[in-house]
C-alpha cells in the first residue's frame, strides 16, 4: 500500500474516533482549515507535514 493512502487511512481514523470536523483537525494540526480537502484530493503532505500531524493525533485528549 502507498505511503499516502496509509497515511490518509490514519487520518480518516483519527477523525472518526475523535468526531472532530475535518476543518477543525486541519486548523489545530498544523493551522490550514483546507488540509483534509486537499488531501482527500490526492495532495502528499511534505514529510515534515505529516510528523507534525501524527505527532498532533499522538498527542491529542479527547474530551467528552
Amino acid at each position: 500500500m502507498p505511503a499516502l493512502d496509509i497515511f490518509k487511512g490514519e487520518v480518516e481514523a483519527f477523525l472518526e474516533k475523535t468526531g472532530m470536523a475535518p476543518t477543525t483537525f486541519g486548523t489545530k494540526a498544523i493551522g490550514d482549515a483546507m488540509f483534509m480537502q486537499k488531501l482527500r484530493g490526492g495532495r502528499e503532505p511534505r514529510i515534515n507535514t505529516a510528523e507534525k500531524i501524527r505527532k498532533f493525533m499522538k498527542s491529542f485528549k479527547h474530551k467528552r
